[in-house]
């Protein structure tokens, strides 16, 4: 039994036994929901703590400028007090102008007792007793000048020596103690530096502890974040690209023509539901491609319908003459029989009788002529179309054979037809093919190409295309094709007549038989009104194949 002739519900069943079940394996959708989940939690984990750290760092410096900030300027306000008090002090000791003296000793005076050495009760201790010693030194260096004065003054030598010497003591002793207390005051701006800078260093350890937490923190969330990635993407290649590759690969193989397609069972549901539906693809395109096998065998038993229809048309017409010429010449014959029995027979009857047997049986030798090379045409326009014969043949007049076979379809559809070929030119290939596709335009032209009454004329023209291609022509005076049509209409089951019993894949047909039986190609020049002309070409010496 043919593929054709399976029953469908049979078809059915061995395609429902053939499709494995559905494997149970872990559905992808929770494990993408819990991954989203996993990197959703992860970056709202890592925003918290940054917020959190941000909030720690801004009462950090909240309390840098409340609390330590203030500390941190007293201490500087101290040390550059400190820094002027110490030159006061330089220039009473070292300055010989009692005016100058006093004026840097209210100097030093006034910065002793300033407020900005009230926060630390030992530093305001020491800076007085700095000022006392200060006195002291100023008054020693007044006592020094009025000995110098004394010098001065005195009569004797030894008594100016004398003086000089004191006031030299005495400026040294006033020097020796300044310096003393200058030492002190040295350790303590250096005391004032070492806090200005350990309350800075604190602050800065505080913000930088916090600084290198929240680095750390968001480092190793870009790191989890990275596995996850990386562990989504190994899932997404191994669950979903490969799968998707395979099914892919068995959609192309499908397309390609391939059959029972089957494809290993996936890991998860999903996919698995994919491969499934692929396979039951792959039948469904089966059935397709026998459905449009078996369409296009019914076209091509149309077309030879169509044949034997013109065939029993035009040898309806000899065939009848002979049957009307023999049957008078029987009851002649019949006639001049029963004369000669009866011996009535005369010489006139006879001669009568052998011109009319010379008369009807040229009239049935020459319609039997007629019938028999209508017959010969016919026969192999059939067996062409019905074969896959290969052979070399005069393509003219072969073209003419297969429009005369159509001769009686294109009469009773008003139309004319032509052929212009050279005599010459000579093809190998298969006729069979070339004869479908130029019935199939012709029909294609009866049924679309005019309206109904409506007369024309199909035209066939065929010239070189160099010495190894050629060029056919098939066209016609109709409608024409609109242009959003034209890119349509080879292809299968596109038709604009389909309540009229077309089925369209009569141009499908002939673009298959062009395209893969004559290796050639096929194009359209049409416009409205103004009638289609198919243009092919192929090549003289089709390969067999």
């Amino acid at each position: 039994m043919t593929a054709a002739a399976v029953p469908r519900e049979d078809q059915t069943a061995a395609a429902a036994q053939s499709r494995r079940p559905l494997a149970r394996g872990a559905r992808l959708g929770p494990v993408i929901v819990a991954a989203s989940a996993a990197v959703l939690l992860l970056v709202g984990a890592l925003f918290l703590v940054i917020a959190l750290e941000q909030r720690s760092m801004e009462q950090v410096a909240e309390d840098s400028k409340d609390r330590v900030a203030p500390l941190i300027l007293e201490r500087q306000r101290a040390a550059v007090n400190l820094e002027r008090f110490k030159r006061y002090g330089a220039v009473v000791i070292a300055s010989d102008d009692a005016w100058q003296r006093r004026q840097a000793l209210l100097a030093a005076q006034a910065l002793a007792f300033h407020p900005g050495f009230h926060f630390d009760s030992a530093l305001r201790l020491q800076v007085s007793e700095a000022f006392d010693v200060l006195r002291q030194a100023s008054t020693l260096k007044d006592e020094a000048e009025r000995r110098r004065q004394e010098a001065v003054a005195a009569v004797t030598p030894t008594a100016a020596t004398s003086a000089r010497q004191e006031a030299t003591d005495l400026n040294r002793k006033a020097a020796n103690t300044w310096h003393e207390m200058l030492v002190a005051l040295d350790a303590t701006a250096d005391r004032l530096s070492v806090d200005v800078a350990s309350l800075t260093a604190g602050r800065f350890a505080a913000i930088q502890d916090t600084a290198q937490w929240v680095s750390s923190v968001v480092l190793a969330g870009f790191i989890g974040m990275l596995a996850l990635l990386g562990a989504t993407v190994w899932m997404a290649r191994r669950h979903v690209v490969r799968p998707v590759l395979l099914a892919a690969d068995a959609l192309e193989r499908i397309g390609a023509g391939a059959h029972d397609v089957h494809l290993p069972p996936a890991s998860t549901s999903e996919m698995d539901t994919i491969f499934r539906s692929v396979e039951r693809l792959d039948h469904l395109v089966d059935d397709l491609r026998t459905a449009q096998s078996h369409l296009v065998q019914a076209e091509k038993m149309v077309a030879l319908g169509s044949l034997v229809a013109g065939v029993a048309h035009e040898i309806n017409s000899p065939l009848g003459v002979a049957v009307t010429a023999s049957s008078l010449l029987a009851d002649r014959t019949n006639e001049l029989s029963r004369s000669f029995k009866d011996g009535q027979m005369r010489r006139a009857d006879f001669e009568e009788y052998l011109a009319t047997a010379t008369e009807v049986t040229q009239s049935v030798q020459a319609n039997l002529d007629r019938a028999a090379k209508l017959v010969h045409s016919f026969k192999q326009v059939a067996v062409d179309q019905a074969s896959e014969d290969h052979r070399r043949f005069p393509l003219g007049p072969y073209l003419e054979e297969v429009m005369q076979s159509l001769s009686v379809s294109l009469r009773k559809a008003g139309l004319k037809a032509s052929v212009e070929c050279p005599d010459d030119l000579d093809v190998e290939g298969y006729p069979g093919a070339l004869g479908q596709l130029l019935t199939n335009l012709a029909m294609n032209s009866m049924l679309h190409g005019y309206e109904p009454g409506q007369s024309g004329k199909l035209t066939v023209k065929v010239r070189r295309r160099g010495s190894e291609q050629v060029e056919l022509r098939f066209s016609d005076d109709g409608r024409g094709i609109p242009p959003d049509l034209q890119t349509r209409v080879f292809e299968p089951f596109f038709t604009t007549r389909r309540g009229a019993g077309s089925t369209g894949l009569g141009l499908h047909i002939v673009f298959n038989l062009v395209t893969q039986r004559l290796k050639g190609r096929i194009a359209i020049d049409s416009a409205p009104g103004k009638g289609t002309t198919f243009i092919i070409r192929f090549p003289r010496a089709v390969p067999r194949e």
